[in-house]
């Protein structure tokens, strides 16, 4: 089933997931998503399927901004958000603790899309301005000192830039050159640097890394597939095609070998990709969805993302998808929205969501994932361990739904049990007797799996 949305200054600009409805491959479509004309008019798929769950998330409206584009953090209590005011002005907002605060204006700015903090005092934000030129806009950089953002500089050689990341000094910067090609920029000491074209991309929407010389930069191949391309040492490699998706719109790497990329299929369907030392996996479907746009990773094993899905009604509603070691989890509904476009996760239990809350004005979620169980006590058994352990002291944002037990060989993990139940006592079998265990126990909720317990005390199962 198709219909058509006229996409206001709601919709249709750099970095939230609605600016990639319009197919890719002409510079007028391109831009036309870039600076969100009122009267752009798109076409989307609506997949049926039962209405995601809702969460209990806390939201809040920010105060002169229009929807957010995306968000970063610079200390467990401090992030910034940034995305335009609806009248094509970017926009800074900062989030202290959960709570927004109100919106600057960047002038010269027609919308910034992405942002990302390399110290506690500094962020790097990217985005595009206006020109009086053809093409009709310039990408730009605008530096971020203790909330306050600076003056932008312009990017010659780019129309829009989508996203940023920083795994040192030097941060790299992507978009699109206007020519139907993916551009990476590097920022050095604020600075951008000339951009390097990637063959076989039209236009690049999300990047992270992995260490302090890898990233991955996610986008498309103007043919309606989703692209992935390495960056080492601020040299961009070939890119990777990903069959089963149409455009991949956000990446976060959880660990030196892993990064998770989010994006959408040709059937209209949020999609999450696993890269493992590079190499992308198969897209993995996430019913309930018609796209994930961001995703952040508060350790090792836990990811968030977000996106929007349309259910039978007219309007859209924002979705998170909780995501355990590259597998993604039922979506939740995310009341008081209409679409999330970027995530950031400042601590191990808390992540802030942005996007939109259909009124024309830039929204912020909070989404709090469980506490630390307490430390678990130990029965040793033969061939087994009977474990109890107390419920962590906060549940987040949705109920307890399960507990992960991970037992350990000295410091090597061994396969995690799901226990399936809220109950705070289990019996783990298979052990083999006099190997010593430890143990750990974390909370499960709707948004994902929380940090783990104290290790337990070391215990050696025994033949009877």
């Amino acid at each position: 089933m198709k219909f058509s949305v006229g996409v206001s200054n709601v919709y249709g600009r750099v970095g939230t997931v609605l600016r990639r409805y319009a197919p890719t491959g002409s510079l007028g479509t391109r831009l036309a998503a870039v600076i969100g004309a009122s009267a752009l008019a798109v076409s989307i798929a609506m997949v049926g399927g039962a209405m995601p769950a809702s969460a209990s998330t806390t939201t809040a409206a920010v105060l002169g901004a229009g929807p957010l584009s995306g968000v970063a953090c610079s200390s467990a209590t401090t992030c910034e958000a940034v995305g335009d005011n609806g009248s094509g002005q970017g926009v800074v907002a900062t989030i202290t603790s959960g709570t927004p605060g109100t919106a600057q204006v960047v002038s010269g700015t027609g919308a910034i899309a992405g942002v990302a903090c390399p110290t506690a005092a500094s962020c790097q934000a990217v985005g595009f301005s206006f020109t009086s030129s053809i093409p009709p806009s310039e990408g730009v950089v605008v530096p971020i000192t203790s909330g306050t953002p600076g003056s932008p500089q312009a990017v010659s050689g780019t129309i829009a830039l989508s996203s940023v990341a920083c795994p040192g000094a030097t941060c790299e910067a992507v978009g699109d050159n206007g020519s139907g090609q993916g551009v990476v920029v590097p920022i050095t000491s604020g600075t951008p640097g000339s951009p390097q074209v990637v063959a076989g991309t039209a236009q690049f929407n999300g990047v992270a890394c992995s260490s302090a010389t890898t990233c991955e930069a996610v986008g498309d191949n103007g043919s309606g597939q989703g692209v992935v391309v390495p960056i080492t040492s601020g040299t961009p490699g070939s890119p990777q095609v990903v069959s089963g998706t149409a455009d991949l719109y956000g990446v976060a790497c959880p660990s030196a070998t892993t990064c998770v990329a989010v994006g959408y299929n040709a059937s209209g369907q949020g999609v999450v990709v696993p890269i493992t030392s590079g190499t992308t996996g198969s897209p993995q479907v996430v019913s309930g969805t018609d796209a994930i746009a961001g995703v952040a990773c508060p350790s090792a094993t836990t990811c968030v993302a977000v996106g929007y899905f349309y259910p039978s009604s007219f309007l859209s509603e924002g979705v998170l998808v909780p995501i355990t070691s590259g597998t993604p989890g039922s979506p939740q509904a995310v009341s008081g929205t209409i679409a999330l476009s970027g995530v950031a996760c400042p601590t191990a239990t808390t992540c802030e969501a942005v996007g939109d809350n259909g009124s024309g004005q830039g929204v912020v979620a909070t989404i709090e994932l469980p506490a630390a169980p307490g430390q678990p006590t130990v029965v040793p058994e033969p061939s087994a361990a009977s474990l109890s352990w107390s419920a962590p002291s906060s549940a987040g944002s949705f109920p307890v739904s399960s507990y992960v037990i991970t037992p350990y060989v000295g410091a090597t993990a061994q396969t995690p049990i799901d226990t399936g139940s809220t109950g705070t006592s289990y019996t783990v079998t298979g052990l083999t007797d006099g190997q010593a265990y430890t143990f750990t126990v974390a909370a499960v909720n709707g948004a994902g799996e929380g940090p783990a317990s104290a290790a337990s005390s070391a215990v050696t199962p025994t033949a009877p």
